[in-house]
């Protein structure tokens, strides 16, 4: 690998905002509306179930009359299950709603573009790519782009992304943040190799001893970074890679 350098430019682009939706809590199997107590499981997403379930038993009892709360965690389980009358039912459910909610799943496109030195080379990009090519076009030794291969990944947490074919590239990633739709997403992991790498098991990426490329950084929905570019590959392509946000 030679002359790779890694420069940075954001570009804000217009996207749809994801809002994060915890689902309602699910009726249980018992209930007992005559006494007026429902019993209701919870799946739990990112606490821990057993303080996830001391905290909903807590709220119950500030609100319940006295002896209409009582429920039960499960061992190694990520939901619990709670009976209490249905308004202290709606007050539990909006507490975890606050506490617990999932992380949103991210949408990032990824673009390999082609660097020339001839702009005779040049063809349509898209139009993320075209923005953030276009404010810093000056820092780059090239004056044609032309898309190599283009693709998307939506994840909470960690992606895994062939492009340009299975002999090609493949990126792998992980991040971050942006719970609310504004804020800003950390991909503190980005990886570009130069082969197919698969995840070595399903929920942790693999990073590869001499990646083309490894970088990091940071983006609100709608912005387009420019990760890095250089010579990249046994073919020494010129690629820029640019990462866009879409939401």
């Amino acid at each position: 690998m030679k002359g790779i350098h890694m420069l940075t430019a954001t570009m804000l682009l217009c996207a749809a905002p994801l809002l994060p939706a915890t689902p309602p809590p699910v009726p249980g199997a018992g209930s007992d509306r005559a006494a007026g107590v429902v019993t209701r499981i919870y799946h739990i997403y990112r606490l821990e179930t057993d303080d996830a379930y001391r905290r909903a038993i807590s709220r119950c009892e500030e609100l319940a009359p006295e002896g209409s709360c009582s429920g039960q965690s499960f061992a190694d389980e990520d939901f619990f299950e709670l009976s209490a009358p249905p308004a202290v039912q709606a007050e539990v459910a909006a507490l975890l709603a606050e506490l617990d909610a999932p992380e949103p799943a991210h949408l990032l496109r990824i673009h390999l573009i082609l660097a020339d030195s001839d702009p005779s080379g040049s063809a349509p990009l898209p139009a993320d790519a075209a923005a953030a090519l276009s404010a810093v076009r000056s820092l780059l030794p090239h004056r044609g782009y032309s898309v190599l291969d283009s693709g998307s990944i939506r994840t909470r947490e960690e992606g895994y992304l062939v492009l340009g074919g299975e002999q090609g590239y493949s990126v792998l990633l992980g991040l971050s943040g942006g719970r609310a739709p504004s804020e800003v997403v950390h991909v503190m992991l980005f990886v570009l190799n130069d082969r197919a790498v698969a995840p070595m098991k399903e929920g942790e990426v693999e990073v590869s001893e001499n990646p083309l490329l490894r970088s990091s950084f940071s983006a609100r929905p709608g912005e387009t970074v420019l990760v890095g570019a250089g010579s990249f590959g046994p073919s020494d392509e010129p690629l820029v890679v640019l990462v866009t946000l879409v939401e």
